[in-house]
C-alpha cells in the first residue's frame, strides 16, 4: 500500500510540475522585430525632356542593401526647381516653363532623383506665305514661314529648314529666298521640328510679244526666241513633229525674231535682218519658199531676199512691208487678197500693185490693209461683207481701194470679213461684218464704210481677227469686242459684245490681241494668258478646253 501512495505521489508532483514549467514559460518577455531598412530609392525614367505643359509620371523603387525590393514604404516627392517643372505625391511630374529640375524622391530618409529638362513648346503647324508665287527666270522672289504653337499662337526663332522639289526648275536658300531658274513649277517647303508648309512656285518665261490664229499661238521672249503651242496637225507649232505641244515649246532653228504672226495652221517671224520665215501649213503657198511642199514643221525662209520691217498674217496669205514701204504679199489669192493684180495663188512674194508707200500693213482672214505714209487706208481683196471700206459690198479689183470716210489713220487691221483702224490719237474706226458686234459701235449692223468705235476710248494698240477686234487703252487697260461665243471676250459670259468690254480678273494686261476664236494677253511681268475657243489647245494651258475668262498659259517645255 505504501508503494503505491509513493508512486502516485511522484507522478502528481510530475504533472504539476509540467503544469507549473509550462506556466512559467507563457510568462516569459518577446523583442519586438525591426523591419528592413530602406538603402536606396532608384527612380525612373532617370531623365527626361518635356515641352512645355508635357507631363511624365515617375515612379520610385526602394530597396535594401542586399538589393531586394522593399514594399510599402513611404516615398515623398519634390522639385529642386517648381517653376520649371512640379511634381505631384503621386510621381506626376509637369512641364511649366522652359528650364532644368531636378526631382527628388525620398524614403526613410534615402533619396533618388530624376533630371528633367524643359523645352519650348512644339511647333504644330508651319505656313508659307505667299503659298503660290509668279517668278520670271533668273529672278528671285522671297518667302517667309510662319510658325505656330497647338493654341494657334505666332512663335518666333525656330530653326527652319528650306528645301526644293526641283532645283532644276527653282532653288531656295537658307533665308527662304527662291531664284527662278528654268520654266515648270516647284514646290518650296518650310521645315520646323517635324512640321512642314510648303509654296507652290511657278517659273516663266517672260514674253514680250504673244500672237493667236488657228492652230496655234505664239509668243516672242526677251531675247527674240519664240515659242508656239497648239495641235500642231500641219507644223505650225514649228518644232520639228506634228505632235501637240499644248505648253509652249521653243521654235526649231535657233531663230530670233522681232515679231511674229499666226494664221490659219500657219505661223511666220520676222527677224533682226529682216528676213521672214514661215512654218506649217503650205496650203496654196503659205509659206512662201517656192516650194509645194504640204507643210512645214520648221521655219523655212521666204523667198526673195526682202528686208521686210513689218510682216503681216492672214488666213492663207502674208504680207511684207520694206524700208521703202513697199509691200509685198504671198499664199492664198482667191480674192485678190495679194493685191498684184491677180486671183493667182503665188508661193513666192509679189508686189502689191498701185505704186503706193505704206507705214502700216494689216491683214484679214481674205482681205488686205494698208495705211500710207500719209495716213489713207486702201484695202484689196474680198469685200462682200463691206470689209473692203470704199461703201460697197463688192470684191476688190485684186489691187488697192481708197477707204471712204476721208479718215487719216497710222495703224490697221482686218479680221474675218471686218476691218479696224486707229488714228495718231487712238480714236478706232471699223467697218464691215457686224453681225456679232465687232464693229464695236454698239449695234450689229454691217457697215460698208467706217462708223467709230463706242466709248470714246484712245487706244495706243489694238488689233482683229476672226469676228473679235481687241486693244489697249494704257497699260493694264484693255478691250475686246465682238464674238464671244467661245468666251472670246474673257468676262466670264458667252454674251457677244456690241462694244469694248474688258476681260475679268484685273490682270492688268500691257497688251491684248485678238485671234480667231481666243483673244490673248501680257502682263507688265510678260505672263501670257488666253482664253475663249480652245478647240486646238491655243490658250496653252494643257487642255482643249474652251476658257471665258483669261488663263494662265503654262510655263515653256
Amino acid at each position: 500500500m505504501m508503494g503505491r501512495r509513493h508512486v502516485l505521489t511522484n507522478t502528481l508532483l510530475l504533472s504539476a510540475a509540467v503544469v507549473l514549467a509550462a506556466a512559467c514559460g507563457s510568462d516569459s518577455p518577446t523583442e519586438p522585430v525591426e523591419p528592413t531598412p530602406v538603402a536606396s530609392v532608384t527612380v525612373s525614367p532617370a531623365s527626361s525632356d518635356l515641352a512645355v505643359g508635357a507631363t511624365v509620371s515617375l515612379s520610385a523603387v526602394t530597396e535594401d542593401a542586399d538589393g531586394n525590393t522593399l514594399t510599402g514604404r513611404t516615398v515623398t516627392w519634390s522639385s529642386s526647381n517648381a517653376s520649371v517643372a512640379t511634381v505631384s505625391s503621386s510621381g506626376l511630374v509637369t512641364a511649366v516653363v522652359e528650364g532644368d529640375a531636378t526631382i527628388t524622391a525620398t524614403s526613410e530618409g534615402v533619396s533618388g532623383t530624376a533630371s528633367i529638362t524643359v523645352t519650348p513648346p512644339p511647333v504644330a503647324t508651319v505656313t508659307v506665305s505667299p503659298d503660290q508665287a509668279l517668278i520670271a527666270t533668273g529672278s528671285t522672289a522671297d518667302l517667309t514661314a510662319e510658325t505656330k504653337l497647338a493654341s494657334g499662337d505666332v512663335v518666333t526663332g525656330r530653326d527652319i529648314a528650306w528645301s526644293s522639289s526641283d532645283e532644276g526648275v527653282a532653288t531656295v536658300d537658307a533665308g527662304g529666298t527662291v531664284t527662278a531658274v528654268s520654266s515648270g513649277t516647284a514646290t518650296i517647303t518650310a521645315t520646323s521640328e517635324g512640321q512642314s508648309g510648303s509654296a507652290e512656285v511657278t517659273v516663266f518665261l517672260p514674253f514680250r510679244q504673244i500672237a493667236s490664229g488657228m492652230g496655234a499661238s505664239c509668243a516672242l521672249d526677251d531675247a527674240g526666241a519664240a515659242y508656239c503651242w497648239g495641235a500642231n496637225g500641219f507644223g505650225e507649232v514649228g518644232v520639228g513633229d506634228l505632235d501637240e505641244h499644248l505648253a509652249p515649246t521653243a521654235v526649231a532653228g535657233g531663230h530670233t525674231f522681232t515679231q511674229l504672226g499666226v494664221g490659219f495652221n500657219f505661223a511666220c517671224g520676222l527677224d533682226a535682218a529682216g528676213s521672214a520665215w514661215c512654218w506649217g501649213t503650205n496650203a496654196s503657198g503659205t509659206i512662201g519658199d517656192g516650194s509645194s511642199s504640204d507643210f512645214q514643221v520648221t521655219p523655212a525662209a521666204v523667198s526673195g531676199g526682202h528686208a521686210f520691217t513689218e510682216i503681216a498674217v492672214g488666213a492663207g496669205h502674208t504680207c511684207g512691208l520694206t524700208a521703202a514701204g513697199d509691200a509685198w504679199c504671198w499664199g492664198y489669192n482667191f480674192f485678190g487678197q495679194l493685191g498684184d493684180g491677180t486671183t493667182t495663188e503665188s508661193n513666192v512674194p509679189v508686189q502689191v500693185i498701185g505704186g503706193l508707200t505704206f507705214s502700216d500693213l494689216g491683214l484679214g482672214s481674205y482681205h488686205s490693209c494698208g495705211v500710207t505714209s500719209t495716213g489713207d487706208a486702201y484695202c484689196w481683196g474680198r469685200g462682200g461683207a463691206g470689209q473692203i471700206g470704199d461703201g460697197t459690198t463688192n470684191d476688190a479689183s485684186a489691187g488697192p481701194v481708197a477707204v471712204s470716210g476721208g479718215l487719216t489713220f497710222e495703224t490697221i487691221d482686218g479680221g474675218q470679213s471686218h476691218t479696224c483702224a486707229w488714228t495718231s490719237g487712238g480714236d478706232a474706226d471699223c467697218w464691215g461684218n457686224n453681225d456679232y458686234g465687232q464693229l464695236g459701235d454698239g449695234t450689229t449692223t454691217s457697215q460698208s464704210a467706217p462708223v467709230a468705235v463706242t466709248g470714246g476710248l484712245a487706244f495706243t494698240e489694238a488689233n482683229s481677227m476672226g469676228y473679235l477686234s481687241c486693244g489697249t487703252v494704257a497699260p493694264g487697260s484693255t478691250y475686246c469686242w465682238g464674238w464671244n461665243a467661245r468666251g472670246e471676250i474673257g468676262d466670264g459670259t458667252m454674251t457677244d459684245a456690241t462694244a469694248p468690254t474688258e476681260p475679268s480678273g484685273g490682270l492688268g494686261f500691257v497688251t491684248v490681241v485678238a485671234g480667231f476664236q481666243t483673244a490673248c494677253g501680257l502682263t507688265a511681268d510678260g505672263v501670257a494668258y488666253c482664253w475663249g475657243g480652245n478647240d486646238d489647245g491655243v490658250i496653252g494651258d494643257g487642255t482643249y478646253e474652251d476658257r471665258s475668262t483669261p488663263t494662265m498659259v503654262l510655263p515653256a517645255e
